[in-house]
């Protein structure tokens, strides 16, 4: 009978797909850490505050004359940062006429400067996805696997096999399995139940939730 254990001892326990996975995560909680932090620092009392150059100044105060704004059509800051967030961001109505704005898309606005004529409602440029992109860390195959997606699970496994240098036999899922994990998957929906049903993981669970 095929194990999944087995075939994650052949990928290699701990090897180079592991580490790198191990500091994708590592780089993501250290720098999210800092927000746990920041109150120890902004939470104190300080005695007196440092003099901020220019901070009681206007925009238009502080901006030279020889630097492009909305000041010099005469418009407002505020109708100027609405303006470039219209001309920036791909915008639609949802169902209930609430204005949403695009989470991961552009306008396509490189190298053109901005201009107060360019009506925002009529406007239309090349959309394009954020080029900061995102770092995903790979889901589990073990998970994939429990929830039926076998396709899934199959690249995820071959592409740790492939960093690894490991040699895989094909198929990696027989018929017998995948039609195993089904009928598991159909007779046990897991809940929020299962945290504390057992007392394994009952422990586990107030562990957790105890640390953060």
């Amino acid at each position: 009978m095929f194990k999944l254990d087995d075939l994650l001892k052949k990928l290699g326990e701990f090897g180079p797909y592991q580490r790198r996975v191990f500091a994708i995560t590592c780089t993501i909680v250290f720098f999210s850490s800092w927000v746990s932090m920041i109150p120890v620092f902004l939470a104190a009392t300080v005695d007196h505050w440092c003099e901020v150059s220019l901070d009681s100044l206007s925009l238009t105060n502080r901006t030279p004359e020889w630097t492009p704004g909305c000041e010099q059509y005469g418009l407002s800051e505020e109708a100027c940062a609405l303006a470039q967030k219209e001309g920036s961001i791909p915008s639609n109505y949802t169902s209930d006429g609430e204005l949403e704005y695009a989470q991961c898309e552009k306008y396509n606005v490189s190298g053109v400067g901005f201009w107060p004529g360019i009506d925002p409602s009529n406007y239309s440029s090349e959309t394009m996805s954020c080029d900061s992109g995102w770092v995903w860390p790979p889901e589990s195959a073990r998970w994939l696997i429990s929830v039926g997606k076998f396709d899934k699970a199959e690249k995820v496994i071959t592409k740790v096999a492939e960093v690894n240098k490991a040699e895989l036999q094909k198929p990696l899922f027989t018929k017998e399995f995948m039609v195993e994990q089904e009928r598991i998957r159909k007779e046990h929906r897991p809940t929020g139940l299962d945290l504390i049903r057992t007392p394994r993981m009952r422990m586990r669970t107030i562990n957790l939730v105890f640390i953060w």
